[in-house]
């Protein structure tokens, strides 16, 4: 969170007109929810990727699994 409130400080800005673009689920947007940020998670670009991240898609597309089925269900209710 310190590093997402740093960025702010050096823009002039805040939470409130903040938003921020990750691709990354565990790292970039939960991060920047948890500083109060609007979020918005983006597709990667390059599908060359470290080791570290590779694994962490795969965990990534699990989470993504559950909340998309979870939303699909909201929608039929």
């Amino acid at each position: 969170m310190k590093g997402y409130r740093k960025a702010m400080e050096a823009m002039g800005t805040d939470s409130r007109t903040t938003l921020f673009v990750g691709d990354q689920l565990f790292t970039d947007i939960y991060g920047a929810n948890r500083a109060g940020l609007y979020s918005i998670l983006v597709k990667p670009i390059d599908p060359r990727e470290e080791i570290q991240i590779v694994i962490k898609r795969r965990l990534e597309a699990v989470v993504l699994y559950f909340y998309h089925r979870r939303e699909k269900e909201r929608e039929g209710k």
